[in-house]
């Protein structure tokens, strides 16, 4: 089986840009500490007047693994 690569676009709202890389960097560290977990990159836009500001890339061994992860009730607390 391969690895699985997901991309996740986020809109943000202008000002909130701080927050929302606070949020991603929180989830990001939960994560990287999952089995099955292989990497994480988040890219930001050059300009602001883009409808996505941030796009998360990350790779997990499976999608059984990802759904495992964010099923988790430590995900939320």
């Amino acid at each position: 089986m391969s690895n699985v690569i997901l991309i996740n676009p986020f809109e943000v709202p202008e000002g909130k840009e701080e927050a929302c890389l606070a949020i991603w960097e929180a989830a990001a560290e939960y994560m990287r500490k999952q089995p099955g977990f292989i990497s994480t990159k988040l890219h930001r836009a050059l300009s602001s007047d883009v409808r996505f500001y941030f796009i998360n890339i990350a790779e997990w061994e499976s999608p059984q693994h990802f759904q495992a992860a964010i099923g988790s009730e430590n995900l939320n607390n």
